[in-house]
């Protein structure tokens, strides 16, 4: 239920800048930019010494694509502003925080060997929130 609350959350906050250009893990060849992907990276369903706690702590990886360096970075910007320090109602799941842990640059270079490659700034979330606890 996180993957599509998040990508809910996103479409919802970001339509303004990408649309509907969300994927999950893989930028499809033929999208249009500036668009995102997102992955989860660690899983992270919290414990203690006798059950699972209800919470869960998985990392995202939210990955801004964009054909030039400074639409990539408004991009991860905006992306930014509406996850760093969330907490509340994501979807149909219950965040209580939203954490930035990392950014890194990169450019994907194209095969060609043109310079017309793709810019992409990726953030990395910690996104802890409430879940069910398994019953046996």
């Amino acid at each position: 239920m996180i993957r599509s609350s998040l990508r809910q959350y996103l479409a919802t906050n970001l339509a303004n800048l990408v649309g509907s250009r969300i994927f999950p893990l893989v930028l499809p060849q033929s999208a249009a930019r500036p668009a995102i992907t997102y992955a989860r990276t660690t899983g992270g369903h919290d414990h203690n010494l006798k059950q699972a706690t209800g919470s869960a702590i998985p990392v995202f990886e939210l990955d801004c694509w964009a054909d030039s360096y400074e639409a990539a970075d408004q991009l991860a910007e905006a992306v930014r502003q509406k996850m760093q320090g969330f907490s509340g109602t994501m979807g149909s799941v219950s965040v209580r925080a939203v954490i930035l842990d990392d950014e890194v640059d990169a450019f994907e270079v194209p095969s060609d060997g043109s310079d017309n490659g793709i810019y992409r700034i990726s953030l990395k979330y910690r996104i802890r929130y409430d879940e069910s606890i398994p019953t046996f």
